[in-house]
């Protein structure tokens, strides 16, 4: 004959629940502010420079170096620990965003030409790495047997960012902002998010482990 007080109760359940979703906001926070950016330079850039072929090709660099980032930021975290991944990857984010907003100014001289797919590259690799890490971060975050939850916050930070990034970076860009200033203001935010990052990264962190740790 069991205990009532040894069955959960739905009030523990909830609160397992919302502890949970709250843990998950932090790393969901930083990958909101990276694919805001992504979605405004998806829906903008070919409206921004519909001449040639800059905004296709950069497009096409950025949705590679995406993929590229996302495989080399999962092969690292699989052979080190350390709460400084994810933040080193939103500020590689911050470095690409930056970059093209200041190669977009430059127009279409052939160093901006240049800059502009370079910094493709370059936040690529940094968004790819956002989504892998904040990802594996919100995992660890949730705790045992939260993984849906964590990935539905996470989720949820995604669309909302390509969606909000659309509309958003579209509406501002459409002012005397212009688009390279809304990327600049965009950077900004996502450079606000790196003690985010870094608070949560510390927080899955498991216990003894210290930075850099390198897994066996």
């Amino acid at each position: 004959h069991r205990d009532l007080h040894s069955f959960p109760t739905r009030r523990s359940s909830d609160l397992g629940l919302r502890a949970a979703v709250l843990a998950v906001l932090s790393p969901a926070t930083a990958l909101l502010a990276v694919t805001v950016a992504a979605g405004g330079v998806f829906t903008v850039l070919p409206i921004e420079r519909p001449s040639g072929q800059l905004a296709t090709v950069a497009l096409l660099v950025l949705g590679l170096t995406t993929a590229v980032g996302r495989w080399r930021a999962g092969r690292v975290s699989d052979r080190v620990t350390g709460p400084w991944l994810l933040p080193a990857s939103v500020l590689v984010s911050v470095l690409g965003t930056g970059l093209l907003a200041f190669g977009l100014l430059l127009h279409d001289s052939a160093g901006a030409v240049t800059l502009v797919l370079v910094a493709a590259a370059i936040f690529g690799l940094g968004q790819g790495a956002v989504q892998n890490l904040s990802l594996l971060n919100a995992f660890a975050r949730a705790g045992v047997g939260r993984a849906s939850t964590a990935s539905a916050v996470w989720n949820a930070g995604y669309d909302t960012g390509t969606g909000l990034g659309a509309f958003a970076v579209g509406a501002v860009s459409s002012t005397v902002i212009g688009f390279p200033g809304t990327l600049a203001g965009c950077a900004v935010v996502i450079a606000l998010t790196v003690p985010i990052a870094l608070h949560s990264s510390r927080a899955a962190l498991p216990p003894g482990r210290g930075r850099g740790t390198q897994s066996e």
